[in-house]
C-alpha cells in the first residue's frame, strides 16, 4: 500500500473515532439531562403534595367558626387545660388533704414567704396612713421609729404561726388551689367565646331585643313561712355573684312546696340574672348539679330550652356587651330600690344575626360552655368538701385514711 492510501486510511479511522466519541459523550449527555428532569420532577410532585396538605391543615383557619377554636394557641390552650386538670386532682384528694406527710419543704417556704409578703404589705399600709396624719409629721424621728417599730411586731406576731397553725395554712391552700385553677381556666374559656361573638357580631347593628331571642320570667314567690334549715335548694338574689352561682348561699324549702314551683326549676346551662338591689344585672349560668334547683322571685329566668346549654353562649355573650349589661342597670335605677321587670329586659336592644349564624356559634362555643359550668360545679363541690372535712381532718375526729378515691 502505497504512502497517500495508508494516510487515507488512518484519516477515515481517526475520523470513525472522533464519531464513536462524539455518540458517547452526547448518550453521556442525555442521560444527564433526563437525570436532571427526573429530579426536578420529583421536587416538584414532593412540593405540589406538602403544599396541598399544608392548604388542607390550615383551611380551618379562614372558617369563621374555627379562626379562634381551631388554632395553635386554642390547641396550647387546651393543652394547658388538661395539665392543670391533672394538676387539680392531685389537691383536691381527700387522702393527700388528711395526710400530714404530704406536706413538703417547698409547701412550707412557699406560705412563710406568703406570709411575709402580708406583713410587709400590711405594715407598708399602716406606714403610708401614718405619714400621712399632720400629728403623726410633727413627732420626733425617734418617736415616729418607735410607733412605726411596735406596729411591726404586732402584725409580725399577727402572722406568725405555730405548727398546728402552719399545718392548717398550708392545707387551706392546697384545697383552695384547685378552685383557683378553675376559675383561671372558666375566665380563658369566655374569652375565647367573647372574642368569637366579637368576630362575628361586633359589626353589626342593633336589629333586634332579648325577647327576640328567648323569654325572661321571674322565679316564685316562695312564702317566708316556707323557708327550712334543709330541703330543695332555692337560688335566691344573694346567691348570684357575676359569672358565678354560689350555691351554698341558697335557701331551703321541702319537696311538696317545690311542686307548686315546678316551672322554675332550672338545671345546667340556664341563666339567671338578679333582677332587684345592688347586685341588679348580675347574671350566672347553672352548673351541673345532681340535685333539684328552684329559683325565687325577683331572681330572673332565661327560657332556653329543654336543655339549655345548647342556647346558653350567644344569650350569654350578649349579656357581656357592655351596650347590652349597661342597659340592664340604667333601666332598674330611678328609685330608692333599684328594679327591672322581665319585660323590661325582654325588650333591651341587641344584635339578633341570622338564625343559621346564630345555630353556628352557638354549635361551636357550646363545648366551651359545657367545661365552664362543669368546673363551677367543681368548685362547688370543693367548697362543701371544705366546709365539712378541713376542721375534722385538722382536728383528727376524721380519719380518711381508708377511703378510696
Amino acid at each position: 500500500m502505497d504512502t497517500k492510501s495508508k494516510n487515507i486510511n488512518e484519516e477515515s479511522i481517526f475520523q470513525e473515532e472522533i464519531k464513536k466519541s462524539n455518540k458517547r459523550k452526547s448518550r453521556s449527555g442525555n442521560i444527564f439531562k433526563k437525570y436532571i428532569v427526573v429530579l426536578l420532577t420529583f421536587i416538584s410532585i414532593a412540593c405540589a403534595i406538602l403544599s396541598l396538605r399544608e392548604i388542607k391543615a390550615n383551611i380551618r383557619y379562614i372558617i369563621p367558626g374555627g379562626i379562634y377554636l381551631n388554632g395553635d394557641l386554642s390547641n396550647n390552650i387546651s393543652d394547658y387545660i388538661n395539665l392543670v386538670k391533672d394538676y387539680s386532682i392531685y389537691y383536691k384528694s381527700l387522702e393527700y388533704a388528711s395526710d400530714n406527710n404530704n406536706i413538703t419543704q417547698n409547701d412550707i417556704d412557699i406560705c412563710k414567704a406568703e406570709l411575709v409578703d402580708k406583713v410587709n404589705k400590711e405594715y407598708e399600709n399602716y406606714r403610708n396612713d401614718k405619714y400621712n396624719e399632720e400629728s403623726f409629721s410633727n413627732l420626733t424621728y425617734e418617736e415616729q421609729q418607735k410607733i412605726l417599730s411596735e406596729e411591726k411586731e404586732k402584725i409580725t406576731e399577727k402572722y406568725t404561726l405555730n405548727d398546728e397553725e402552719m399545718k392548717e395554712y398550708i392545707l387551706n391552700r392546697k384545697g383552695n388551689s384547685a378552685s383557683d385553677l378553675n376559675n383561671k381556666i372558666n375566665n380563658n374559656l369566655l374569652e375565647q367565646a367573647l372574642t368569637l361573638y366579637a368576630t362575628q357580631f361586633s359589626s353589626l347593628e342593633l336589629n333586634g331585643c332579648i325577647g327576640d331571642y328567648c323569654s325572661v320570667k321571674s322565679g316564685f314567690a316562695f312564702k317566708s313561712s316556707w323557708w327550712t334549715n334543709s330541703g330543695i335548694r332555692v337560688i335566691k338574689i344573694g346567691s348570684i355573684n357575676q359569672d358565678n352561682l354560689n350555691l351554698l348561699e341558697c335557701s331551703y324549702v321541702d319537696e311538696d312546696k317545690a311542686d307548686k314551683a315546678k316551672d322554675f326549676v332550672v338545671k345546667a346551662g340556664d341563666l339567671l340574672i338578679a333582677m332587684t338591689g345592688a347586685t341588679i344585672g348580675k347574671f350566672a349560668m347553672v352548673p351541673y348539679s345532681s340535685e333539684m334547683l328552684l329559683v325565687n322571685q325577683r331572681v330572673g329566668k332565661f327560657f332556653l330550652g329543654n336543655n339549655p346549654v345548647e342556647k346558653l353562649p350567644f344569650i350569654y355573650c350578649t349579656l357581656k356587651q357592655p351596650e347590652v349589661y349597661g342597659e340592664v342597670v340604667n333601666r332598674g335605677q330611678g328609685s330608692a330600690q333599684p328594679n327591672i321587670s322581665a319585660s323590661d329586659i325582654m325588650s333591651i336592644p341587641c344584635v339578633i344575626p341570622s338564625q343559621d349564624a346564630i345555630n353556628d356559634f352557638n354549635n361551636t362555643s357550646q363545648p366551651l360552655f359545657d367545661l365552664i359550668i362543669s368546673n363551677q360545679r367543681e368548685n362547688q363541690h370543693l367548697s362543701e368538701l371544705r366546709n365539712a372535712l378541713l376542721p375534722k381532718l385538722m382536728s383528727g375526729e376524721l380519719d380518711v385514711s381508708n377511703i378510696e378515691i
